[in-house]
């Protein structure tokens, strides 16, 4: 779907600064190139805001598009605006040749108000392939 339709009432429009090059615009290719990976995973949260020093529960969902099994960490954080890590948590993850599993991340909300970045990343292969899901969030006192 790289070509959709330009409507001036529509909110869609190409993906390509320049369609002869078939160079992607930044964001789109920054955010749908992790789609495209063997081992997909998807962090199940779409909450604009989280209460400060809340417990909470995300859900994370891998998949491996591999013939071969897949083992690896898969870490949660989540950064303030400067990129800094308010929260870390990782846990050995396995998945079967063309498997899936969820994983269950229990987490109290830091103690900080402002916009953050929640991030879900498989890294796997020895550390040298990652896969990153992530969702910006607001947290709230």
């Amino acid at each position: 779907v790289y070509l959709t339709y330009s409507n001036p009432r529509a909110i869609t429009s190409d993906n390509f600064i320049n369609v002869e090059t078939l160079e992607l615009d930044t964001y789109f290719n920054d955010y749908v190139r992790e789609a495209f990976k063997p081992v997909g995973v998807y962090l199940n949260f779409w909450q604009p805001t989280l209460k400060s020093k809340s417990a909470k529960r995300f859900v994370v969902m891998m998949i491996n598009d591999k013939d071969k099994s897949v083992d690896g960490s898969l870490e949660f954080s989540i950064e303030n605006s400067k990129g800094e890590k308010l929260l870390t948590k990782t846990e050995a993850f396995h998945l079967n040749k063309f498997g899936q599993n969820t994983y269950y991340v229990d987490v109290v909300v830091p103690d900080y108000e402002g916009d953050c970045l929640i991030k879900a990343t498989a890294k796997y292969n020895n550390q040298l392939e990652n896969t990153l899901s992530r969702r910006k969030v607001r947290i709230e006192k």
